[in-house]
């Protein structure tokens, strides 16, 4: 299990590389491998409520207190709206701001319950599963505030045409000369014509 969500978090990084370097549908791969890794904890956490373990020596991976079974799944749950919440996002579907605040929302309920049992029970380590649980919502959050105007100025920060012209669509969406303008700028960006019907920009 382990080695899948190595691959998928590999799939995620690249993606996001070739998305910052401009690459034509660099988003894709970044989209697509979130989805993946959202559905990937949720199917994970509810084989650790069912007990299972995949690596029947590593009883770490195993949780018997009842409590803890239902926060796991409850994580996995969280983690699966905010990742396929952000792929959702890197591929241009406008609920995705709604699944990722969501998905923060539940895993911020687990990571503060997670919180106080770890401080409560003065516990040694924190499970892998509440890493996965702080990392991810920290991601969540990053995602959230990226979003809309603040991601297309980070990524396209070399070509201040095309930002100008993308701010203009965005105040005036039903004006297709400011449409067409960002278009244009868009294809000098990536230096050729682009397929209009292709969805966002970003």
């Amino acid at each position: 299990m382990r080695t899948i969500e190595k691959i998928l978090e590999f799939c995620v990084i690249l993606g996001f590389i070739l998305r910052m370097m401009l690459v034509n549908n660099g988003y894709l791969i970044e989209g697509v491998s979130l989805l993946l890794i959202g559905i990937f904890y949720f199917i994970w956490s509810i084989f650790r409520f069912k007990d299972y373990s995949f690596r029947r020596k590593d009883q770490s991976t195993c949780i018997y207190d009842p409590i803890s079974k239902r926060m796991s799944l409850l994580a996995g749950f969280g983690l699966f709206l905010t990742c396929s919440g952000a792929g959702q996002h890197m591929v241009f579907i406008t609920s995705s701001n709604a699944l990722v605040f969501l998905g923060m929302t539940i895993l911020l309920i687990v990571a503060i319950s997670e919180t106080i049992v770890f401080i409560k029970e003065k516990r040694v380590h924190i499970s892998r599963v509440y890493k996965r649980v702080f990392v991810w919502l920290a991601i969540g959050i990053g995602v959230w505030y990226m979003s809309g105007e603040r991601a297309i100025q980070v990524i396209y920060r070399k070509h201040p045409r095309f930002i100008k012209a993308y701010k203009a669509v965005k105040k005036y969406p039903d004006n297709e000369k400011y449409r067409e303008i960002m278009w244009n700028e868009y294809d000098k960006v990536m230096g050729k014509k682009t397929n209009r019907d292709s969805g966002g920009i970003i």
